[in-house]
């Protein structure tokens, strides 16, 4: 069996990029179970929460401003 050179280089890509999407895998499944077992951060807790309590505001705000935009037309 005859492999040419473009053959052979192409089936070495495949193998390489084959490892390398393996390792990328296991390496986010790896902290997806690390982060469902980890502990958290307390600080990291308190920022998250005012982020989220910020983000809420913020769309209520705007939903407020649509519709006093929609009673004034």
């Amino acid at each position: 069996m005859y492999l040419d050179p473009g053959f052979a280089s192409m089936l070495i890509q495949i193998i390489i990029a084959a490892f390398a999407v393996c390792g990328a895998y296991l390496f986010v499944f790896k902290n997806k179970v690390k982060s469902l077992f980890g502990r958290k951060n307390p600080e990291n807790a308190e920022q998250e929460a005012a982020a989220e309590a910020e983000a809420k505001a913020k769309v209520a705000a705007l939903k407020a401003a649509v519709r006093k935009e929609e009673e004034d037309k």
